[in-house]
């Protein structure tokens, strides 16, 4: 006798990502782990003082892909490496070299490696703080990217649209860090107007940039994916999926008032 509000189906379609990226799977050291051949390996350096982690979502609805966490070493079968962004750079770059995962890194140099915002700042060849802002003092990077950041009081915060100069076209995200870049001479592959916001190396499998949300563009993404597709010698995939999160809150909603006696709900809470 028990009043029932209802039942919410199974959503086979939904594509909302999972709570706090436990869905990735985790590398324990020296475990080559069971991969496909035939998909494309990305390893997340899984830093301690990570942030917006949600920038590798849009990879979990293409078809190709499988997303791992890196904690302890880096496999052979990973394709694609990516630092994240940070809440603290200084911190997370002392627990590479800590982990002995900086000269892991290093030593795949050969592959394509991203970093992202704080990540671009730990592939660089040093990172400065006078001020105290994360740890004061002067640290050496992995010096895959001839660049170098110094801190400042100052944070940038900005939505930007820039141009890629590989993809050869306009990319949107967003910038939120500590933090000015000298590019040096590297090669300059994402800038608006005046203001670079990416460079990578000469042979370009090295690259990092400032802007999160980059792998939110469909086209981006798939063009990025088209490239390490084609030096693992697979074909090119014409079909670019649509990652729109808000589609899938809508869809999710509407579900959940089909099934639901809203009207009851609203006056169990008293709103009605």
């Amino acid at each position: 006798q028990i009043p029932h509000l209802g039942t919410i189906p199974y959503i086979k379609e939904l594509k909302l990502p999972k709570e706090d990226s436990m869905f990735f799977d985790v590398i324990q050291a020296n475990n080559n782990h069971n991969f496909d051949s035939s998909k494309i390996n990305i390893g997340i350096i899984q830093l301690p003082c990570i942030s917006n982690f949600t920038d590798y979502d849009p990879f979990l609805i293409e078809p190709d892909v499988k997303l791992y966490w890196l904690k302890d070493s880096i496999p052979e079968f990973i394709d694609v490496i990516i630092i994240p962004g940070s809440r603290n750079s200084f911190q997370d770059l002392l627990y590479l070299k800590e982990k002995g995962l900086d000269q892991a890194i290093v030593k795949n140099k050969n592959k394509f490696i991203i970093g992202i915002c704080g990540g671009l700042q730990i592939i660089g060849e040093s990172i400065i703080d006078e001020y105290g802002i994360e740890f004061k003092g002067k640290l050496n990077g992995l010096g895959l990217l001839k660049i170098e950041t110094v801190f400042y009081q100052e944070k940038e915060l900005r939505r930007i649209r820039a141009y890629h100069e590989h993809f050869r076209g306009e990319i949107e995200g967003y910038e939120i860090h500590h933090g000015k870049t000298m590019w040096g001479r590297e090669k300059v592959i994402l800038k608006k107007n005046d203001v670079v916001l990416g460079v990578s190396n000469e042979t370009g499998n090295v690259w990092g940039t400032y802007l999160h949300g980059i792998f939110e563009n469909d086209s981006f993404r798939r063009w990025l994916l088209n490239q390490v597709r084609i030096k693992k010698g697979l074909l090119p995939i014409e079909n670019i999926t649509v990652f729109n999160l808000n589609r899938e809150i809508d869809l999710l909603a509407e579900v959940v008032r089909k099934h639901l006696n809203i009207d009851k709900i609203y006056k169990i809470i008293g709103i009605l």
